[in-house]
């Protein structure tokens, strides 16, 4: 049932899924399928919930042949691994020798569990990383995402600030040469970009009792707790980071231009057209809106102004549908909304950005574990989540355009 259980929430979350993506409501067809799920769902918890009698013996047969092949170790869900760790730790628990494939200790000897805990098989963490990216507003999917193997990773970059002759590529130079003439040398100059993936956790108890009677409650609170503050904190150190101990964040770049907004605490089209403005040419066609929530209601002002002669005085305006909310783009860019932002009126509430300027380093996925030892004496179990990241932009200054005017860049806001 357990097993039926995913199938049919991950089901479930497929037509939803689908449905938002393509932003329209679920068909008749979709759903009466989700009805029927829901239904069936309450069904099987009725039946998980009704009381049950605990193994006893010193071990309970669950292996089976060729599950080191099975990503989830021989394990129906994150509740059924629960269930079988606390048995184990328990005074007169029986011993599930699918445990014996995940056994690590924390010291040197590897098969006593009493000496660390236990790995979650690798389905479960594979899972809370794949619900992070699906996540609307997580910024983590949509930026330039590089695989980290050790503990670092250094990229060259071209040292360029100013597209001006004798710039380009931090000093390369082309020449129009005389014949028979000696060529002049120019040498381009590079830079790094490291990235030192950083640890970011979730760590949190939950009572014996409630993992013992919980029937799968506790599976899927503790993944979507786990899965959405993983998420959120990430997102929120890409958008804002100060770069200590985490990714140095967009907000905080050596490469940000900030353009001062025409009206205080209001965001019109002529802020539109000045951020546009700044943005880096080959950024256009990849370039997204970050906006707060606060924002909403001035897309919908979006318009031309027109004033008197005296142009001391606003007597009219038109529209220049530069905003769509149905497709929710501005000048044909999509918009993401999100909480990791300032009020209207604040540096941050508008941010326009590349998001394949900005690179982040990861290193493998979500690592899930548990402990039945940590917290022995109060009867509760500790389940951590831990990954590692880091970012930073790929420009450490903004760009000097060959004509010379104003400084272009991948990350653009609004003071």
């Amino acid at each position: 049932m357990e097993d039926r259980k995913t199938q049919l929430l991950r089901e479930l979350d497929t037509i939803v899924a689908v449905a938002k993506a393509r932003d329209r409501e679920l068909t008749e067809t979709e759903a009466g399928r989700c009805d029927a799920i829901t239904n069936e769902l309450d069904e099987m918890n009725s039946a998980i919930a009704k009381p049950k009698t605990l193994p006893t013996g010193p071990v309970v047969e669950h292996h089976r042949e060729g599950s080191l092949d099975d990503p989830r170790r021989g394990f129906g869900t994150l509740a059924d691994f629960a269930s079988a760790v606390f048995l184990d730790g328990a005074p007169a628990g029986a011993r599930d020798r699918r445990l014996n494939l995940l056994a690590a200790a924390s010291g040197m000897e590897q098969g006593s569990a009493s000496a660390g805990g236990y790995a979650a098989p690798p389905a479960f963490s594979n899972e809370i990383y794949t619900a992070m990216q699906e996540i609307p507003a997580d910024l983590v999917s949509k930026v330039d995402l590089k695989t980290v193997e050790g503990s670092s990773l250094t990229f060259p970059c071209a040292a360029e600030t100013s597209r001006a002759t004798g710039s380009r590529w931090g000093g390369c130079r082309g020449y129009w040469g005389a014949e028979a003439s000696q060529m002049t040398s120019s040498t381009p100059k590079l830079r790094e970009v490291k990235l030192e993936p950083q640890e970011l956790y979730v760590f949190t108890y939950a009572t014996n009792k409630v993992l013992r009677n919980s029937g799968g409650v506790v599976e899927a609170f503790l993944t979507k707790a786990a899965t959405e503050e993983i998420s959120f904190t990430a997102g929120a150190a890409i958008f804002k980071g100060d770069g200590v101990g985490k990714p140095s964040g967009l907000l905080n770049s050596n490469c940000k231009i900030s353009v001062s907004r025409d009206t205080a605490s209001e965001f019109k089209l002529v802020d539109v057209a000045a951020m546009w403005a700044r943005l880096h040419p080959r950024s256009e066609a990849t370039a997204v809106w970050a906006i707060d929530k606060s924002v909403d209601a001035q897309l919908f002002n979006l318009h031309s102004e027109v004033r008197n002669v005296a142009a001391t005085e606003n007597v009219g305006g038109y529209s220049q549908n530069v905003y769509d909310p149905a497709n929710n783009t501005l000048l044909g860019r999509p918009i993401i909304k999100h909480e990791y932002g300032e009020a209207l009126g604040t540096e941050g509430d508008i941010v326009l950005f590349d998001p394949l300027g900005y690179v982040a380093g990861v290193h493998g996925s979500v690592e899930n574990a548990m402990s039945i030892h940590l917290r022995f004496d109060y009867n509760e179990s500790a389940f951590r989540w831990v990954w590692q990241l880091d970012g930073q932009t790929w420009l450490n200054n903004a760009i000097t355009p060959f004509s010379g005017g104003s400084t272009l860049s991948t990350v653009v806001t609004l003071t």
